[in-house]
């Protein structure tokens, strides 16, 4: 969600901006395999499970570190269960 700046104007938007993607932004990223080990921490969700899911489909060896630890052993099986 974005909002206008304070300089710009002195009250906040009522709805978000939104933008939609061009077909030439709409790329996918390509990613020579990973022959490495990772410690990716934040590991239970948002971004950093993201990432270590990313890394471990490219062949990379990932350590997860969070604090939650249901969702972070919820997190290692799925990505250990997954065959990339």
């Amino acid at each position: 969600m974005a909002w206008c700046s304070a300089e710009c104007c002195s009250e906040k938007r009522k709805e978000p901006i939104t933008r939609t993607l061009e077909a030439t932004e709409r790329k996918q990223v390509m990613m020579p395999d990973i022959d490495k080990v990772v410690v990716v921490t934040g590991a239970s969700s948002g971004i950093g499970e993201s990432t270590a899911k990313l890394l471990a489909r490219h062949g990379a060896k990932v350590v997860l570190g969070a604090r939650r630890k249901d969702r972070l052993d919820a997190a290692a099986k799925e990505i250990s269960a997954t065959r990339w």
